[in-house]
């Protein structure tokens, strides 16, 4: 029993030092740590806030996604759809896309920032609206094959030209990536280094979409050099109108305004003390199996059926009715023997032959007390086994004397 005892505090402070790690030690989502997160929240050199910030300030209708894209509504909206290599974090649902697509054939702008051509979710989202070519820009090919002086803390960068309108020329800069393919001849041209394109706008119903090669054309790091601000600031304005909201999509990046049960699971200190509670309860099975070998069913004895019960009790009772009937038979022996003694009618009280036994046998236990437990059917109650047989003994002495 100790050892059970102590089996049960140990497996009970392996759950209680789980859920100390689960505490302790699970990520929390959207923290302004996580630079990686190209994010309106993030202030690192991915991160989109000074954007955010700069929208704000000049009182531009935005807003920060942390929905599914399935709960997207409404039409002259912008949604801004951001992804680079280190910032993917969930996956696009299948419904997710096609609700995507629905609200951009709607009448809303939808651009795209990033490596998607990386995201295998993402593809049905690119075939959709006519990418099926995509160049992944993969660690290898990243910077172009470049030296490896290029693979240092600086972001090497691209300085392209931005198709404005009238006689205005903007150069916009971004980190050094892969072009990207004309979809259609209806295709619209944004950013070219004049061999390539790597901003395309593409008409999807009464809505458009805009594809950007990559992520750093607003991001923290970028967005001060250049043009790059006034030529985002154009592109947020569909017909140069101002859009009725502009959301910053962040539900894919970790901030999201509901938590499944499948999230949890993803967080790393849960992943390791879940790890930690499977090997305590490991070491605690091997542990009984070893102290007290296999496991093994318990034979129990066949319980007493109730007719055995029954019987027993019915035993009990008849016995009980033999030691009254003896005893009442034996009261009244007695009774008659006193009477034949001393010569008396059988209608003679107790209290007459009390006197007359008194008087003749002062050493025999008083009559009267003894013969009134028997005037009624009483006699039984409220006297254990020994005071049956006390009973008993008086009444053969009085029996024998008389005798």
């Amino acid at each position: 029993m100790r050892t059970n005892a102590f089996y049960i505090r140990a497996l009970l402070g392996v759950v209680a030092f789980t859920a100390l790690v689960i505490v302790l030690f699970g990520r929390k989502s959207g923290g302004s740590s996580d630079f990686w997160l190209p994010s309106s929240f993030n202030t690192g050199p991915r991160g989109h806030k000074a954007l955010y910030t700069t929208l704000e300030d000049i009182h531009w209708p935005v807003g920060r996604w942390q929905s599914s894209l399935r709960e997207l509504s409404g039409t002259n909206q912008v949604l801004l759809l951001a992804r680079n290599t280190l910032g993917r974090r969930y996956p696009l649902q299948p419904l997710e896309i096609e609700q995507l697509l629905n609200w951009v054939q709607a009448g809303n702008t939808l651009i795209l920032l990033g490596d998607f051509a990386e995201s295998p979710d993402a593809k049905p989202l690119l075939e959709t609206i006519g990418f099926r070519h995509l160049t992944p820009v993969t660690a290898s090919n990243r910077l172009y094959e470049q030296s490896s002086e290029m693979l240092s803390r600086e972001r090497p960068g691209l300085s392209l030209h931005a198709n404005a309108p009238g006689n205005h020329a903007q150069r916009v800069s971004i980190e050094s990536t892969y072009p990207l393919p004309r979809p259609s001849d209806q295709a619209n041209a944004l950013l070219t280094d004049e061999k390539a394109d790597y901003a395309i706008e593409q008409t999807q119903g009464a809505g458009r979409v805009i594809v950007v090669a990559s992520a750093s054309l607003l991001d923290n790091t970028f967005l001060p050099q250049a043009d790059n601000l006034p030529f985002v600031l154009r592109l947020l304005q569909p017909q140069g109108r101002m859009p009725e909201k502009i959301w910053f999509e962040e539900a894919h990046h970790g901030y999201r305004t509901t938590f499944a049960l499948t999230d949890l699971f993803q967080q790393p200190g849960v992943q390791l003390a879940s790890a930690q509670l499977a090997f305590g309860l490991l070491v605690f099975l091997s542990s009984q199996l070893v102290r007290f070998g296999p496991v093994r069913p318990l034979n129990r004895k066949g319980s007493r059926s109730t007719l055995e019960f029954v019987h027993s009790l019915a035993n009990l009772y008849r016995r009980a009715d033999i030691r009254n009937d003896i005893v009442s038979g034996l009261f009244r022996d007695t009774h008659q023997a006193i009477l034949r003694r001393f010569n008396l009618p059988p209608e003679t009280s107790h209290e007459v032959l009390a006197r007359q036994l008194k008087e003749t046998f002062p050493q025999l236990p008083p009559w009267k007390k003894l013969a009134q437990r028997f005037d009624s059917d009483d006699y039984v109650q409220g006297l254990p086994p020994t005071g049956w047989l006390k009973v008993s003994r008086e009444l053969i002495t009085i029996k024998n004397t008389m005798l």
